[in-house]
């Protein structure tokens, strides 16, 4: 079973490209897909920026703030640059994230070329964003807050965890790197053996 928000999808396929419409439209505006179970299977965000004006370049990146995800999530870039913390991702490299482990600011930076992202969450129900402030998470969490994801979310996201619920292990890997004390193993596709 496929559904998506941005995007009409049929029930078994779906075709996209960073280059054409829809994505190509929705600069700064992700399409996000549910795949598998309608309530725990994993969802995927596409992430795409138009390429950045001179003005956009000289500026700061616009980043999430520190946060943790409830769920195990892994995160690449496919043109651009993607900041984590103190972490720097271009083409082909990823980021594979243990559940409920908090990591810096984050967001795609500025770029002449645009940004093109993937982030797959191992569990839609888990993919929501928990700050490391607590009164931003106070604020995240909230019953509005709640009722707004899932206006905006509606049969892609029909349960959100509890923000006490510890999150959901689950995403399975043959990448063999230990991952950091911080919960994180970072890679890159050139650094997969060749067939």
């Amino acid at each position: 079973m496929i559904s998506a928000v941005g995007l009409t999808v049929g029930p078994d396929e779906v075709e996209l490209s960073f280059r054409t419409p829809p994505l190509s439209e929705r600069s700064a505006s992700p399409v996000l897909i549910g795949m598998g179970d309608p309530t725990a299977g994993p969802l995927v965000g596409l992430f795409y920026d138009a390429p950045s004006t001179p003005e956009q370049l000289a500026a700061p990146p616009d980043l999430a703030p520190a946060h943790s995800h409830p769920c195990d999530n892994f995160r690449v870039v496919m043109k651009g640059e993607l900041w984590v913390g103190q972490e720097r991702y271009h083409h082909g490299e990823f980021r594979l994230q243990r559940t409920g482990r908090p990591y810096g600011r984050d967001g795609d930076a500025p770029h002449p070329e645009g940004n093109w992202r993937i982030i797959f969450f191992a569990d839609r129900r888990g993919h929501r964003v928990r700050p490391t402030n607590q009164q931003l998470r106070a604020e995240y969490a909230s019953t509005e807050a709640i009722a707004r994801t899932k206006e905006h979310f509606g049969a892609v996201l029909p349960v959100v965890l509890a923000d006490e619920d510890d999150g959901v292990d689950g995403l399975v890997s043959t990448i063999t790197k230990p991952f950091s004390r911080l919960g994180h193993i970072d890679s890159s596709f050139d650094e997969s053996p060749s067939a």
